[in-house]
């Protein structure tokens, strides 16, 4: 903030005349230097003359201007007034006041007193969520026009009242969510209810679909008998509506939800009668759509008085297409009632991916629970943020209902970045040509294909796109774009904006400068050079027969002599003889000096002619110097004997530009046309995006050329029919690896000899064939081994993903021999996705892993040991056609079970083994 006495008591009050209250508050709570703020946390108790009185190091301003006590930064005070505290006056001796405060800044009260000629004016507001509660006092003889934020005029009560029914309220209006109204003497409350302001939206809404019937009915679309229906039908939403704005207002807080609940259940009736009607499709389709907005809304209504909100907090981190995200959902019950059944539902707007749906069974009275999931960024989507909306339903005492949420969630980045910008001057031997070289870094997780697009400063020749390039993942690459700098241009930098662009998506981009290195020694002559003045020395001056208006001048600036003409003196100009070729045409190249970052401009004459009006902008402080040359080609000037002056012209209308300020100046030889033209190629499709510089569909290339000097470019392309003439973006179809050759021509039949570009199309997905070997021998019956085997004909495979009974994705490795175990029935599914890109269709076969149609022994068990009396007998399980047995053993003697003889050995006496059943 540098604003001093005169401007600080206008520089809040003007952001509040344009709706940024938002930037005033910003600048009244700052704390750092300079601001209000600061000198608070210095310790200031009174306002001081000076931002920095006491600067940040402790260290004093100049005592001969440091009050510690003046009031002119004070002045912010009369904003404070009137937009914390809300008053301003409206006529002469706050005869009419007005009541405003303007809520934000964090701020969640306010209070401001005035005593005027007629007693004392306050205003006090507390603001608690979206509710905003405003006492204001009006003194006798007087009004006050009062301004309170409203979604509508039903959300506004004083002292519990609706508007219409208070003494001293009159001119009730409405307008861009404020409430305007006119009060008397006296004290009042006001309350904004984001409750009240809900009932009024759904009255709002009744009315609409009423109107909307009666509509149709008048058109002939609805049926009288219908008609009577939905009347009779929203007249009991509306009843419900009315009876649970009175329970508000008489402060049944319990009473409002069986209300709500009602009128729902009243709007879920209207829309299943709708449904079951004879009204012709688009007319049901019609009052249908505007039936669920009621019922939306009165879901919100009876979420909002129980207590119960859902929000789906935005992700700190940008992500990348491909990338996996972690959200979460937060539902807080600040009810006294459990909910149940909860179950959330999420979408992200502009994203293809399948729903997403989380659940829990319970949140209970007073919790807040946060319900976890993930997404994975769609594989080509656009850089950008992304709003994300979650419709939480759940069931409570009043019934089921669903509370919404949405948000801009997740900002998506392309993992992009354009690291490194440098210039190439001159290029291919011509002081008219350069190259960008542009490094691009691909941190993203998948190849990105595209082309580095340059924007050049204005009256350039149009720079066209880089060759099409495809970049690995993780892996960086250079990329050159040849420009034309031009036969007049400056030297040094100049801005451009850099952009690596697929398909018109802009992946990264850069502002960065391309530098011309145009050369210019000061003091010293150039290599070809027809003649050189060193302005500001006398003896060059002399013999260039200088002529000067009075204000022109010369000193050292920038460590060179040079000449002005002075920028006091619009008007002011200088000029000299310079040796030339007669009948051709000439370059005049000028050493220009400045001492700080300054705009110039001026006139150049040859003989009097006019041949440039430049306009030339340093941007480095301080004392610098800028070459620039001007092409000197009409015909005009060049009927001439060997010897031109030109005369460098402040002019009349250079408000806010510098003069001319020259060290030094050469006339060179205008070089002869030798370079051929720029041109490239772009390829677009309007197909699903591909991968690794496939396209997925038909596509398009469009060819772009420019050549260094006036005359049309003439540009051919060719397949197998010859070149022929280009004049509009060549289609190219089916798959395959196509490629089509251009080239283009300047008026002197310069050519840039054929140039290729390839256009690579599959749109084909891979196929994949699915084969099952089931495992040998009982250990194994209840094992396959699978072997997925895909193909693709053209860009080839390049990954195939299943999953077994519904479980997780995932991907087969070059080794990897995936197993289904258990007996039974599974379900594999299994796509590949080739290189371009096409996903095959999901396919799915079913794996039988039967069992035996019956158990029996392959060895039978038996019984081993000696049976006498005191041995140890041992039973054997014996070998059996299946697996996955268990055993049970009962021991018996002469026909009986032994009671507690359950092992697999017994002790002796007499008795008799039996195998036991099988258990699965």
């Amino acid at each position: 903030m540098t604003t001093g006495f005169l401007g600080t008591p206008w520089l809040l009050p003007a952001l509040s005349s344009i709706d940024r209250d938002d930037l005033a508050y910003t600048m009244i709570l700052k704390k750092d230097y300079p601001s209000w703020g600061y000198e608070i946390e210095m310790g200031s108790t009174t306002m001081w003359e000076r931002w920095n009185s006491i600067g940040p190091d402790g260290s004093f301003g100049d005592e001969g201007m440091n009050s510690f006590n003046h009031y002119a930064y004070g002045a912010v005070g009369d904003w404070m007034y009137q937009n914390i505290g809300g008053i301003s006056a409206l006529k002469a001796g706050y005869k009419q006041s007005r009541i405003a405060p303007e809520v934000g800044g964090g701020l969640t009260s306010g209070h401001g007193t005035y005593e005027s000629v007629y007693g004392t004016i306050s205003s006090e507001w507390k603001a608690e969520g979206k509710n905003l509660d405003l006492d204001v006092t009006i003194p006798v003889n007087t009004t006050s026009k009062v301004v309170i934020p409203a979604a509508n005029l039903t959300a506004v009560t004083e002292g519990g009242k609706p508007l219409a029914e208070v003494d001293g309220v009159s001119d009730v209006e409405l307008a861009d969510g404020v409430a305007t109204f006119t009060i008397g003497s006296g004290s009042y409350s006001f309350r904004s209810d984001a409750q009240m302001a809900l009932l009024g939206d759904l009255l709002t809404e009744v009315e609409k679909v009423d109107d909307r019937a009666a509509a149709l009915q008048t058109a002939g679309d609805l049926a009288a008998g219908d008609r009577t229906q939905i009347g009779d039908g929203l007249g009991d939403v509306k009843t419900s509506v009315e009876d649970a704005l009175a329970a508000i207002l008489d402060g049944e807080a319990a009473q409002v939800s069986q209300h709500l609940s009602d009128g729902l259940a009243a709007v879920r009736t209207l829309k299943a009668w709708v449904a079951s009607s004879s009204i012709d499709g688009p007319v049901k389709g019609d009052l249908t759509s505007r039936i669920e907005k009621l019922e939306s809304l009165f879901g919100k209504g009876v979420a909002n008085n129980l207590g119960v909100s859902v929000v789906i907090p935005p992700v700190a981190e940008s992500a990348r297409p491909g990338g996996v995200i972690a959200g979460t959902i937060d539902l807080t019950n600040n009810g006294s009632g459990d909910l149940t059944a909860v179950r959330a539902e999420i979408a992200i707007d502009g994203w293809k991916v399948d729903p997403i749906t989380v659940r829990t069974d319970l949140v209970g009275a007073g919790d807040t629970v946060q319900l976890p999931f993930t997404v994975t960024v769609p594989k080509h989507q656009k850089p950008g943020t992304y709003d994300a909306a979650v419709a939480a339903t759940f069931t409570s005492s009043y019934g089921t209902f669903t509370v919404k949420d949405s948000n801009p969630w997740i900002a998506v980045s392309t993992g992009v970045d354009i690291s490194a910008v440098t210039t190439v001057s001159p290029a291919d031997g011509s002081d008219e040509r350069a190259n960008l070289v542009v490094s691009v870094k691909n941190d993203s997780d998948a190849a990105t294909s595209g082309q580095v697009a340059v924007t050049l400063p204005e009256g350039w020749t149009t720079a066209v796109p880089s060759q099409r390039v495809t970049i690995a993942a993780g892996e960086s690459k250079d990329v050159t774009v040849p420009v034309f700098v031009g036969v007049e241009t400056a030297g040094g930098a100049s801005p451009v904006e850099v952009a690596f662009v697929d398909n018109g998506v802009v992946q990264a981009s850069k502002e960065s400068v391309i530098t011309v290195n145009l050369q210019a020694p000061g003091n010293t002559d150039l290599p070809g050079q027809l003649d050189h003045v060193d302005f500001g020395k006398n003896a060059s001056e002399t013999a260039h027969a200088l002529q000067a208006s009075p204000s022109s001048g010369t000193n050292v600036e920038a460590g060179l002599d040079r000449r002005y003409s002075h920028t006091n003196t619009p008007g002011s100009w200088f000029s000299a003889e310079y040796q030339v070729t007669p009948g051709e045409p000439f370059l005049i190249r000028n050493l220009e000096t400045f001492d700080g970052a300054k705009s110039k401009k001026y006139n150049i004459y040859v003989d009097d002619v006019l041949v440039n009006e430049l306009q030339l902008k340093q941007t480095a402080g301080g004392q610098s110097t800028k070459a620039y040359q001007v092409l000197v080609d009409d015909p005009a000037v060049l009927a001439n004997d060997g010897t031109v002056r030109i005369k460098y012209e402040f002019p009349l209308n250079a408000g806010g530009f510098y003069d001319p300020s020259i060290a030094d100046s050469w006339i060179l030889p205008a070089p002869a046309d030798t370079l051929a033209p720029l041109a490239s190629a772009t390829v677009t499709s309007n197909a699903l995006p591909g991968d690794n510089g496939w396209f997925r569909g038909d596509a398009a290339v469009a060819i772009s050329a420019v050549d260094n000097r006036a005359g049309a470019v003439t540009v051919e392309t060719g397949e197998a029919a010859g070149w022929q003439p280009y004049v509009a973006p060549v289609a190219i179809s089916g798959d395959g690896k196509h490629e089509l050759s251009y080239r283009a021509k300047d008026v002197l039949g310069h050519s840039t000899g054929e140039r290729t570009v390839e256009v690579l199309i599959d749109g084909t997905a891979p196929g994949t064939q699915l084969s099952v070997t089931r495992g040998s021998g009982v250990d194994n019956a209840d094992k396959a081994t699978l072997k997925l085997t895909a193909n693709d004909a053209l860009s080839g495979v390049a990954a195939t993903a299943y999953r077994i009974d519904g479980g997780a994705w995932q991907q087969v490795g070059a080794d990897d021999k995936p197993v289904v175990e258990g007996f039974g029935e599974h379900v594999v599914e299994f796509f590949s996705t080739d290189v371009a890109g096409n996903p095959e269709p999901v396919r799915s076969m079913i794996v039988d892993l039967a069992d035996v149609d019956g158990i029996a022994a392959i060895v039978a068990p038996q019984v081993v040991g000696a049976a006498v009396f005191g041995g140890t007998l041992k039973a054997t399980t014996g070998t059996w056609n299946t697996k996955g047995l268990t055993y049970r053993y009962q021991w018996l003697r002469d026909g009986k079970a032994i009671s507690g003889a359950t092992g697999a050995s017994l002790s002796c006496r007499p008795l008799t083994w039996v195998a036991g059943s099988r258990s699965r």
